[in-house]
């Protein structure tokens, strides 16, 4: 299956990428998408877009840093008279 620009999973199986607007794992998912991954050969996990979004996040996928907040903390080593 080709993957990158243009490739729209949803349209390769719009059932499958269905979900309704509530949490809890693959039951938010319509019951034809679960049915139609059941009968697949290979294992197929269906997400949520929200589920997406958090694991594109997680990984750096097709997201970029806009802000970045620093923290800073004493070194205490610094004041030390050693």
């Amino acid at each position: 299956m080709p993957v990158g620009r243009g490739w729209n999973p949803a349209a390769a199986a719009p059932h499958a990428f269905a979900s309704e607007r509530r949490r809890g794992g693959h039951e938010r998912c319509r019951q034809p998408a679960r049915d139609y991954v059941k009968h697949l050969v290979h294992r197929v996990i269906l997400i949520d877009g929200q589920e997406l979004a958090d694991l594109m996040i997680e990984h750096g996928v097709g997201v970029r840093s806009y802000r970045t907040v620093e923290f800073k903390r004493l070194d205490e080593d610094f004041f030390s008279e050693d």
